[in-house]
């Protein structure tokens, strides 16, 4: 008999910094030993809000640059790397604000919001 399966998801705080990120490694580590394990990592903190508010019409894509930019800085040593990671974060925040800027009309509006959210 295998491993059993278990599915480990960690966000908000506990994927916002790299001490947090190191202990979440040290969870994952223990439990390899007895399981196999699936790891699902959702927003870092406070991201999740700043989205939809970006997605009713403000414009938060530089804090979430910023929050992402500070984790990036502090977990890779490799200017390179950061650069890369940074540029990556960029491009898929200027094509969620570019998805936001889409033009609501009443009738579409719920619609064009909830597919705003599920990206």
């Amino acid at each position: 008999m295998g491993k059993s399966i278990i599915v480990a998801k960690f966000g908000g705080t506990s994927v916002s910094t790299k001490n947090n990120i190191q202990t979440i490694l040290d969870i994952v580590k223990k439990e390899q030993k007895i399981h196999d394990v699936i790891v699902v990592v959702s927003a870092l903190s406070k991201i999740t809000d700043l989205l939809l508010a970006t997605a009713r019409g403000e414009n938060s894509v530089a804090e979430i640059q910023e929050k992402h930019n500070a984790l990036i800085w502090d977990l890779w040593e490799s200017e390179e790397k950061r650069k890369e990671l940074s540029s990556f974060v960029e491009a898929h925040l200027n094509e969620v604000l570019s998805i936001c800027k889409v033009k609501i009309t009443e009738k579409k509006s719920l619609n064009l919001y909830d597919m705003r959210v599920r990206f």
